[in-house]
Parts: structure tokens; sequence; C-alpha cells
């Protein structure tokens, strides 16, 4: 990605960013890991719930980040085949 002139550590200058546009009063990060599906048990069942809600929600969105690499895996001349059955495993959980 860095030689079509992008970068992969976008995340980490968002602050900076943010904090430099005339919208934002009061910005900040914080790293926070989190499971990807819906397993992780909290302290309370409502913190559970939470939980759950938000592993749902990267576990989604991780699988829609793969697709949106395909275009560039294509332009990399991986074949479609072999990037389709990369996706597939992923949706499986079997790539890794």
């Amino acid at each position: 990605m860095e030689s079509r002139g992008t970068s992969v550590v976008g995340g980490l200058i968002v602050d900076h960013g943010l904090g430099d546009h005339w919208a934002f009063e009061q910005t900040g990060t914080k790293e926070l890991f989190t499971c990807i599906g819906p397993w992780e048990v909290g302290e309370t069942p409502e913190h559970t719930r939470q939980l759950n809600i938000i592993g749902t929600l990267m576990r989604q969105n991780s699988l829609e980040f793969t697709r949106a690499w395909r275009p560039l895996l294509l332009s990399a001349d991986y074949s479609p085949e072999t990037i389709d059955d990369w996706i597939h495993k992923i949706d499986i959980g079997t790539l890794f």
C-alpha cells in the first residue's frame, strides 16, 4: 500500500488529525482489546451483552475488511480463485 502512496497506519494518526480540526474541542484515543466474536464475558450480564455486541460488530467489520482488499490483491497479480479461497477460509474461520 505504501508503494501506492497510502499508509496502513492511518489509525495511528487519526487523533492528531481530529485534534487539529476546528470542529472538535476534545479528542483522544484509547486502545481497546476485544474479541472478534460474541463470546467475551463481562462483569455483569449487561456488560456481557455490550461486549457481545461489540464482538459481533468487530467480526462483521473484519469480514468486510477482507473483501475490501480484493481489488488490491488482484492488482498485485493474485488470482481471483486464490483470493476467493482466502476469503472463504476467513469466513469459516480456517485460514489461520
